[in-house]
């Protein structure tokens, strides 16, 4: 008998159980200093621009906030389930459905990027990293909650992928090796890491990094 062809990544997420259950994982998991961290960094640069690409927007979680802050925001997603929900919750925003390695998005064309731990869950993050980049006009904003932790207080491990029993990708990240891929790859005018130590005892650390194009 033939195998079934093995799912695509974003295919995953594609499940009603999944979308049921984003949400509540959202509000319980993620701390409000994690969520204060990454709401905060583009808080503080709203005065540089008006529109906001929320690429990975999943349910629309964080569109609220967003609006809150004054962006005119969009947000984009590759999943049908993720996008109905976030269509049903939030009918007065515009989403779209878009993938991070094909996206038919312009250049230049949102002031704001940004894309909340979603690089973590892909097999490869080059290429959806340069999208980003390719569609902001001026700031890109990267959220990973998945980071290598220093040993011995001194060096951090190299990236490392794993698998968790339902078969999503866990991408842990070098945060200094990111820093470097960012500078080497996208030639930004600079980049910020901000990282945030573990808050409990299941999940590691957590980083923003703020990378201005213009």
């Amino acid at each position: 008998m033939p195998q079934a062809p093995e799912k695509r990544e974003w295919e995953l997420w594609n499940s009603p159980q999944i979308v049921d259950t984003l949400k509540k994982e959202w509000t319980e998991r993620a701390s409000a200093k994690e969520r204060e961290l990454f709401y905060g960094e583009i808080r503080a640069l709203k005065s540089s621009g008006s529109t906001l690409l929320d690429f990975g927007c999943g349910i629309g979680h964080d569109a609220p906030e967003f609006v809150r802050q004054g962006w005119t925001y969009t947000g984009v997603d590759r999943t049908d389930a993720m996008l109905a929900v976030a269509r049903r919750d939030h009918p007065e925003l515009t989403f779209q459905k878009e993938d991070l390695f094909n996206a038919a998005l312009p250049d230049n064309s949102f002031d704001f990027v940004v894309s909340n731990d979603v690089l973590v869950h892909l097999p490869d993050h080059i290429v959806p990293l340069q999208t980003l980049y390719r569609v902001a006009r001026k700031y890109v904003v990267v959220k990973l909650c998945y980071l290598t932790e220093k040993r011995f207080g001194l060096f951090y491990p190299p990236h490392r992928i794993e698998r968790d029993p339902q078969g999503f990708v866990l991408r842990y990240f070098n945060p200094r090796a990111f820093v470097r891929e960012i500078n080497q790859i996208l030639h930004p005018i600079s980049v910020r890491a901000v990282i945030q130590p573990r808050v409990n005892t299941t999940d590691g650390h957590h980083g923003v990094f703020v990378i201005r194009k213009e």
